[in-house]
């Protein structure tokens, strides 16, 4: 049967890894959440995307040209692909089924929240799963994915 070559042992590490920080970010916003009386929602907001936004934006000159690293300017920032921004569009849909079940799962509150997850869940995952490539024809795929 033979292994896998080493990239696809490298990815599927880095996919176990990503997902272990997704699930501690999770449980964070749920301590949160119960020890500071902040809405789920809210705790879901700030600690899946702000903080990660935050980061961004205060590394953001690493990524550009001569920055550390991307030292000659050859490669692309991250947040110009749409990989990148489909990650935070669907940690927002973590934070919308949040602010769902702050507002109660069936109400009508709920059901608005619910329903911008599920747009959140939609719009996310074709970013993230490079659904859009037909749009781009001649975009480049990002080189982490």
């Amino acid at each position: 049967m033979g292994r896998p070559p080493a990239d696809n042992r490298d990815k599927a590490l880095l996919s176990v890894q990503a997902w272990a920080w997704r699930g501690a970010t999770v449980a964070f916003a749920v301590l949160l959440h119960l020890k500071s009386g902040l809405p789920l929602g809210w705790s879901f907001l700030l600690l899946m995307v702000g903080l990660p936004l935050a980061g961004l934006l205060i590394t953001i000159d690493d990524d550009l040209p001569g920055g550390w690293a991307n030292p000659n300017g050859d490669i692309p920032p991250p947040w110009a692909y749409p990989e990148f921004w489909g990650e935070f569009i669907l940690r927002a849909s973590v934070a919308g089924a949040g602010f769902a079940i702050d507002a109660g799962w069936n109400t009508r509150e709920g059901l608005q929240a619910w329903g911008g997850a599920l747009a959140c869940v939609c719009i996310g995952g074709a970013l993230s799963l490079r659904a859009w490539r037909w749009l781009f024809p001649g975009r480049r795929e990002h080189p982490n994915q």
